[in-house]
């Protein structure tokens, strides 16, 4: 009786432990990530005929609670200093982003209200966008500064204006090209129409990650213009686990319970 009621709490002892072993990963794979989210904008500028051009709110990335957006601004005509750099960044949490800058070369800042105007439906960060006037991969480029090195991160490019032929991004070794087109553009986010996801990109062993941008031919707009709206960079866990990630923590359950009965049938 005595050892019946050992092997019961055995049991029991192992089930527990399979459980707060798969509670305790599925924790640290829904660890929140951190979020560096950047938009271009021209002063004075937006939906509103008369917006700051700043943007605050959720992008592509769900980032629940978490709306602060670093803004590099111009306040003149189209074309702002060559070699613009953003300093005293902070994350989407609005903690300070230590360290981390961020270098601009570009043909210029702009918005939809200051070139091609199409209404006010588009979201404040589609409106205002970097502008890349030239076909050339090497001549238009963000660069993110003081990451950390030999990183992945996950990147979130944006770019949509009305009338452009098209941007081309290029990060590390990958590429991808976002049509432009005529009329009336998408008022929210669209994936892979305005707005691009580059997974696990590595920084170089600096801690700088960079982006490279350029005007491409696809769409269907009379300008030979490549408009970059913004980005988000992330760092960490998905919220939402990956189902083969899912399954690993439910084995781990179910081996923990079979070790405990297997232990039982043996007594």
């Amino acid at each position: 009786m005595k050892s019946f009621y050992i092997d019961r709490l055995s049991v029991r002892a192992a089930k527990i432990a399979s459980i707060s072993i798969a509670a305790m990963a599925i924790s640290s794979l829904s660890a929140s990530a951190q979020v560096l989210n950047l938009n271009f904008g021209r002063v004075n500028d937006g939906p509103l005929f008369g917006g700051s051009g700043s943007y605050t709110g959720q992008g592509a990335y769900t980032d629940t609670g978490n709306n602060k957006w670093n803004n590099l601004l111009w306040s003149g005509g189209a074309t702002p200093p060559s070699g613009s750099t953003l300093t005293s960044l902070s994350y989407s949490d609005n903690t300070a982003a230590s360290g981390v800058s961020i270098s601009f070369t570009g043909s210029g800042i702009t918005s939809e209200n200051y070139n091609s105007g199409i209404g006010t439906s588009e979201n404040q960060m589609l409106y205002g966008f970097a502008l890349s006037n030239t076909t050339n991969a090497n001549q238009t480029s963000v660069n993110i500064l003081g990451l950390l090195a030999n990183t992945n991160y996950t990147l979130y490019v944006y770019a949509q204006k009305s009338n452009s032929t098209g941007t081309t991004f290029k990060v590390n070794s990958d590429s991808y090209s976002l049509a432009g087109g005529t009329g009336a553009q998408s008022a929210g986010f669209v994936q892979d129409v305005n707005y691009h996801i580059f997974a696990n990109e590595a920084t170089d062993n600096t801690g700088k990650l960079s982006i490279n941008w350029y005007a491409n031919l696809t769409g269907t707009g009379s300008f030979t213009q490549g408009p970059f709206n913004g980005l988000q960079l992330v760092k960490g866990a998905a919220s939402v686990p990956e189902p083969g990630a899912i399954a690993l923590v439910g084995g781990i359950a179910v081996i923990g319970g079979s070790l405990a009965v297997r232990r039982k049938r043996r007594k």
